[in-house]
């Protein structure tokens, strides 16, 4: 026995080192040394405090909860702040009574932040009760925790009468003079309902500007608070304050605003609420112009008033809608022309003898190329041609030519920037195009700007655009959200250039990638999720411009072409699959990727003897993908280079299979592998790998696969798959000195998954696991298993 109590008072002034040591060894005697406790406590040194709290809080019970509550009221301010720290990192339900009534006595601000962040772990009226009564006290940092606390605390449990009298106490702190106070106060008001926030709402947006658009914004994203507001909203939208004015515009913008209002707030004489407005206008335009390209694209689907992305519904003027009035003006009814045959539109003349816009051509199989069209207009640019002419365009848009053109001329880029954003959707890019280049080359955090147009330009223009940028961007540097702009409306033109991009020298895997979901996207329109539903014409097109590029491009060029070959014709990409892997003029990387693509092409049993000849190959590369196939399927095999991932439409391997209800599961290797494929992954570097090959090498019962698989299991024993290996490798194995495993396994399965676990252990034999088996029927129940 260790002389504890003379240690104790010897450790006071020790080394770090010793203490620690002595401290986590002594943890047990603790209950017996509370006496003690106050010189551990009081101990200069944080990490005597700490492990002592510590200690005591695991022994737990009442005596640990009654010290606990002593510590709270002892004299020196170092054992209550580490007794709250402690608290705030490990939350107890049984403290928060206790917590609630120390706040009330104690004089420290600096630890009633503490005790209210312990606080804030819980929830129901004794938190709410207690953070109530510090909004009125002295220290400004005290009443903004105990605000922050309220609105985070209340909920489901808070009786409606005291969620009422915690939104009114933080409507009274709205008059607090600290700023700071007041936007924690305005934060736990955001999720009320309570209308009568609205009116202290506004004069605290008069009495602090700073906060005014975070308060105005609340007032009008909170829909209970909207309607109330909106006399509010207006009377701030002319408020000789500019911040003001600028928030009052964007409150505005979360409810309907028609166009003189939008004007007005062009031509206001500050900056800020220019810009402000500037950047509502062509959010909404964009809205608009997402609505209008869905339904061109998707002519019979119910398009019913605008979709926004994250923007509330906008009514522009109380008429007609905008999207109706463009729908008909762009494609007209029975009893109008076609819009192509309206003379007040300048479109260019189309020869006779090519094939109409709207068709799409299948190219002949047998050529290696497509024919290089001549620049034509397609369905969106017909749009765009028309909207540029006014066509569905209220009056009031016209008007913002005027104040635009003259924000063309500000000091502010970004003011500039914005205006001639604007004015680019009223095709005045005659004006706006100069100014969108010169600001995005001397001013580069700007280009989104710039990029962000691509979608309102025909596409001469677009093209055009889109070839500035990308020198702009350069080389090396990120160019995405670009290729997203250029196909934000799909267009098949684009896939010639994204093509281009890819044979470029030393292009790298990442820029691959985004140009890859740049093809995807021009060749499938909104069906590059779902290949499958991508019509035949299509995946031939795609596969007849693929293929040559697959079998002769640069590098990613190729890798690029035959995934999407992979996509579009699965036999076609075998077939070329086939012939890169045999091709020793390539790359091991690109062969790699052939022997994925076979993988991911092929009929079930091909794949599996695909598979299985990897792992017999002398391929180190081809042997890894093989076993991750071998073992997690056909999902484990889509990812290539860790840059794109895959969807085919082929079978999909599963080793794990299906069974019939009430019937054992056998695992087994799969046909044609050996063990001596296997055997020498084991001792592989990456553990992951040794241990699907350990798992593999219990198929056929070689018990020294346990090994790797075990050890990669206890290190990851929430990882679901990996567990379900290791309850398959011990099946098969039935060795009765894993049963532990099991039992461990068991512990953590969810309902569903406990019926596989059942009858795949079903296989063994033995008192022991017979037993266990017995239990799993007692707790879930032979009917639930079945």
């Amino acid at each position: 026995m260790i002389l504890v109590s003379p240690l104790f008072i010897s450790l006071i002034g020790a080394p770090a080192s010793g203490k620690s040591y002595f401290l986590t060894t002594m943890v047990w005697e603790l209950r017996r040394l509370m006496p003690k406790l106050k010189l551990l406590f009081s101990d200069a040194d944080p990490l005597v405090r700490e492990i002592s709290l510590r200690g005591l809080r695991q022994l737990g019970g009442e005596d640990a909860t009654a010290a606990l509550v002593r510590l709270l009221k002892d004299p020196e301010p170092n054992v209550r702040a580490a007794v709250l720290k402690q608290l705030a990192e490990e939350p107890s339900k049984e403290m928060l009574e206790k917590v609630a009534q120390y706040v009330k006595d104690e004089k420290d601000a600096d630890l009633v932040v503490h005790a209210i962040r312990f606080l804030r772990s819980g929830e129901g009226p004794v938190v709410i009760k207690s953070l109530m009564l510090l909004l009125e006290h002295e220290s400004w940092q005290v009443r903004a925790e105990a605000a922050e606390g309220i609105g985070k605390t209340i909920d489901s449990s808070v009786p409606d009468t005291l969620k009422a009298d915690a939104y009114v106490a933080l409507i009274r702190l709205l008059e607090d003079e600290d700023a700071f106070v007041v936007s924690r106060a305005v934060e736990g008001l955001s999720d009320s309902d309570m209308e009568i926030a609205v009116k202290p709402l506004a004069a605290a947006a008069e009495k602090h500007p700073d906060l005014a658009t975070h308060i105005i914004i609340a007032m009008a994203s909170n829909s209970a608070m909207r309607k109330k507001a909106l006399p509010y909203l207006q009377k701030f939208r002319k408020h000789e304050n500019p911040s003001i004015r600028a928030a009052a515009m964007a409150g505005l913008s979360k409810g309907n605003l028609i166009g003189a209002e939008l004007i007005v707030g062009l031509k206001d004489p500050a900056a800020e609420v220019r810009i402000t407005t500037a950047d509502i206008v062509f959010n909404r335009l964009e809205s608009f112009r997402r609505t209008s390209a869905r339904k061109l694209q998707n002519p019979d689907q119910n398009q019913s008033g605008m979709v926004f992305s994250g923007e509330a519904e906008i009514v522009f003027e109380p008429t007609e809608s905008l999207t109706a009035k463009a729908i008909k003006m762009l494609f007209g009814s029975k009893k109008k022309e076609p819009l192509e045959e309206e003379t007040d539109v300048e479109e260019p003349v189309v020869e006779e003898s090519e094939s109409p816009e709207t068709e799409e051509t299948v190219p002949d199989a047998e050529k290696t190329e497509p024919e290089t069209e001549a620049p034509q207009q397609n369905e969106w640019d017909r749009w765009l041609v028309a909207y540029y002419k006014g066509k569905g365009r209220e009056s009031w848009q016209e008007e913002m030519v005027e104040p635009l053109t003259k924000m063309l001329e500000a000091k502010d880029q970004t003011e500039r920037i914005l205006a001639a954003k604007i004015l680019v959707t009223l095709g005045k890019g005659d004006v706006a195009l100069p100014v969108l280049r010169e600001i995005s080359t001397a001013d580069p955090t700007l280009r989104g700007h710039a990029v962000a147009v691509l979608p309102w330009l025909v596409w001469e223009l677009r093209i055009e655009m889109f070839g500035f940028l990308m020198k702009s961007i350069g080389e090396k540097g990120d160019f995405s959200g670009l290729i997203g702009s250029m196909i934000e409306v799909p267009d098949r033109r684009a896939a010639e250039h994204f093509w281009k991009l890819l044979a470029a020298e030393g292009i790298k895997l990442d820029r691959a990638a985004v140009l890859r979901g740049g093809l995807v996207k021009a060749y499938f329109k909104d069906n590059y999720y779902s290949p499958s539903d991508v019509d035949p014409a299509t995946r031939l097109e795609l596969a007849t411009v693929a293929r040559p590029k697959a079998e002769s491009g640069s590098e990613l060029q190729r890798l690029v072409a035959l995934t999407l070959l992979a996509v579009a014709k699965p036999k076609t990409a075998a077939e070329v699959a086939d012939k890169i892997l045999v091709d020793e003029t390539a790359s091991k990387e690109l062969r790699g990727d052939a022997f994925q693509v076979l993988l991911l092409t092929r009929e079930q049993k091909g794949a599996v003897e695909t598979a299985v000849a990897g792992m017999a190959g002398d391929s180190e590369q081809r042997r890894r993908v093989a076993l991750l196939f071998l073992v997690n399927g056909t999902s484990s095999v889509r990812n290539f280079r860790e840059a794109f991932y895959i969807r085919t439409t082929g079978e999909n391997y599963d080793p794990f299979g299906s069974r019939r209800s009430g019937t054992p599961i056998i695992p087994g290797p799969p046909s044609g592998l050996k063990a001596e494929h296997v055997r020498p992954l084991i001792d592989d570097d990456d553990p992951k790998l040794a241990a699907l090959a350990g798992y593999l090498l219990t198929m056929f019962a070689e018990s020294d696969g346990m090994e790797p698989l075990l050890k990669s299991w206890r290190q990851k024993k929430d990882e679901t798959q990996l567990s379900k290996l290791v309850y398959r490798a011990i099946a098969v194995l039935d060795d009765p000195a894993h049963v532990p495993v099991l039992k461990e396994i068991y512990a953590k399965l969810d309902s569903w998954e406990k019926r596989d676990f059942y009858w795949t252990i079903r296989i063994m034999s033995g008192p022991e696991i017979l037993k266990f088996r017995k239990q799993i029927r007692d707790e879930v129940g032979m009917s639930n298993l079945r």
